[in-house]
């Protein structure tokens, strides 16, 4: 049965419950490079899905193995091999023109409003495969977690016209490329932007434990999405290329004070990995004792305040910060 648009977003449980009995019918799992049975919308859709949590790009021939979780379970679950799962998150995001003929517009769709449509939807997929026996061993629930939907991190730090300006000079090969008017196209493009900053965000956290590197400020579960910790581009977004936006180590997580001061170069991290205060950040405490109090050591550490287990920040980052923002 050809897939349409409406196929891919208007699924319903019935529906669902069909795609998936499909699914398990599979008995092998074809050899890479091997012509497949088209993806079903529930494949599709949870493919999508799996774009909140993973970037494909570095899984690319050869490093199909290392991607990471919910990749190797799709591939498990659908009978297909890890690349054709790295492949349809590629045509899906625009950057593969290659696929199912109405897949990237759909994206599009379910993707505007910040995924809105997505959540809703991947609830419907889900439910269904509950319902044909299809269980948490073999589908966790990895986008949502039981949540009525994510929200999306670091959404503060994206400025509209740095955004625009990045979306702008791609639109017309993408349109091109996958047959989508420009309106589509632009859509597509600016969500998956978005989609980006926010595993940025959830990984540049994560890898900071959760707390200002700067002053060791944790809010914790109660306080968690409040606004008190932020996940910072060392190199700014704006000034960085496609790889650079998404690289976790181009990234640290810091408290609103802290943040904005390393923004604008107040403070930066010198060769040796410590925290310093530019000469005029250094001078204010004789004027203006809350400064000290904000900026002095203590509250500030010595030493960025990273787990042991954390990957430290990109020496060429923080290099790059020092130069062109704090200007040492």
């Amino acid at each position: 049965m050809a897939t349409s648009l409406e196929h891919l977003t208007e699924i319903n449980e019935t529906a669902a419950k069909d795609y998936w009995k499909r699914v398990l019918s599979r008995t092998t799992t074809p050899a890479t490079g091997t012509k497949q049975e088209n993806f079903t919308p529930v494949e599709v859709l949870l493919c999508l899905s799996a774009m909140f949590l993973v970037n494909h790009k570095p899984y690319g021939s050869g490093s199909h193995a290392r991607a990471p979780r919910p990749v190797p379970e799709l591939a498990a679950l659908f009978k297909r091999p890890l690349s054709s799962i790295i492949a349809k998150m590629s045509n899906l995001d625009g950057s593969r023109p290659h696929g199912g003929k109405f897949e990237t517009q759909a994206a599009a769709i379910l993707l505007d409003a910040n995924g809105a449509r997505l959540f809703e939807t991947y609830t419907t997929v889900l439910r269904a495969a509950r319902a044909v026996g299809i269980l948490e061993d073999r589908l966790p629930d990895f986008l949502c977690d039981g949540a009525a939907g994510v929200i999306l991190l670091g959404q503060e730090r994206l400025r509209a016209d740095d955004v625009e300006q990045a979306v702008s000079g791609k639109v017309p090969l993408v349109s091109r490329n996958f047959g989508l008017d420009e309106r589509t196209t632009e859509k597509l493009l600016t969500s998956v932007i978005r989609v980006g900053q926010h595993r940025f965000a959830r990984d540049v956290l994560r890898n900071c434990g959760e707390v200002c590197v700067f002053c060791g400020l944790m809010p914790g579960p109660l306080l968690s999405g409040k606004g008190l910790l932020r996940a910072s581009h060392i190199k700014p977004w704006r000034d960085s290329n496609d790889d650079e936006r998404l690289d976790f180590t181009n990234g640290v997580s810091a408290c609103p004070n802290h943040d904005a001061a390393f923004d604008a170069g107040l403070l930066y991290v010198d060769a040796s990995g410590s925290i310093c205060a530019n000469k005029l950040l250094s001078k204010a405490p004789a004027t203006e004792t809350s400064v000290g109090s904000m900026f002095g050591q203590p509250p500030l550490a010595p030493r960025l305040l990273l787990p042991q287990e954390a990957t430290p920040p990109g020496t060429e980052y923080l290099q790059w910060h020092r130069h062109n923002v704090a200007q040492q």
